[in-house]
């Protein structure tokens, strides 16, 4: 029997999200409008959405680039803007595109065979 991060492999497969209202109230309590919030670890986005429900700017990191388009879209659905790949000049939607297409062009059954397991 597999113990600790393994032993819940399927549950592993999504990533936890932090409530909007809570994360709000910190930076609330902490900075003010316009103010620059940093977030290094940026996951589902929540603290992006915060910020910009809250008037505040955010630079964020995240590793995962699923986890970055996921972000991204719940950014777009609260502002309506439409955010473009500062590297490149493409807008979100085409590398959002790209990206769907190469995870699952590189998907290995080990993979999925781990999820469909647990």
């Amino acid at each position: 029997m597999e113990r600790g991060w393994h032993r819940h492999a399927a549950a592993n497969l999504l990533h936890p999200r932090k409530p909007v209202r809570l994360v709000a109230d910190a930076i609330l309590d902490c900075t003010a409008r316009g103010d620059l919030v940093v977030d290094p670890f940026l996951g589902s986005g929540t603290t992006l959405v915060a910020a910009a429900r809250m008037g505040r700017r955010c630079a964020a990191i995240e590793l995962d680039p699923l986890y970055v388009d996921t972000a991204i879209r719940r950014w777009i659905r609260l502002t309506g803007d439409t955010p473009v790949l500062a590297a490149t000049g493409e807008m979100f939607h085409v590398v959002a595109a790209r990206r769907e297409r190469e995870t699952a062009s590189s998907a290995t059954p080990a993979v999925v065979n781990a999820a469909v397991a647990a």
